[in-house]
């Protein structure tokens, strides 16, 4: 079924909405850890603008590659 809707549609959903997104998060808590400013709180690192673009990228980037991997192993069986 997923395979007639196509590899965009796939790498939307499957890759970068399921797979990405979560990844992102999780990459967001943890770069609270490595670029948070000294004496940063959680709240002000996460409105920095810095923060989000970081997050989308995340999330497009591994979900994208993430989704292609699996589109084409998928292809092969």
């Amino acid at each position: 079924m997923k395979r007639e809707r196509g590899l965009m549609r796939y790498l939307l959903v499957d890759g970068i909405l399921i797979t990405g997104g979560p990844f992102a998060v999780v990459m967001q808590v943890a770069g609270f850890f490595v670029f948070a400013d000294e004496g940063q709180t959680f709240g002000q690192y996460f409105a920095e603008s810095m923060t989000w673009v970081r997050f989308i990228l995340h999330g497009t980037l591994f979900g994208l590659i993430m989704g292609y991997i699996s589109w084409r192993r998928n292809e092969r069986t």
